[in-house]
């Protein structure tokens, strides 16, 4: 069976992902760096937040937080 040719669109929705969770990986490893947050600190905040608003989160949005915390856990 032959995959779908990703569009346009969802490239650019991916790239876009990527570099966020990139980024926002780069940025708690330099707060943890520097003392700010404790090592697994912000992973657990994101996780706790999670949690509670699983019923009025857009799915979308909470798939994208677990990806991040996967990042951040690694």
């Amino acid at each position: 069976m032959m995959k779908a040719k990703p569009t346009p669109d969802r490239e650019v929705l991916s790239a876009l992902i990527e570099t966020h969770r990139l980024s926002m990986r780069a940025l708690v490893r330099c707060l943890e760096d520097n003392g700010a947050l404790k090592p697994g600190q912000f992973a657990e905040a994101l996780h706790m937040s999670m949690e509670n608003s699983q019923d009025e989160t857009d799915i979308l949005a909470l798939a994208m937080m677990h990806n991040l915390r996967r990042a951040l856990i690694e």
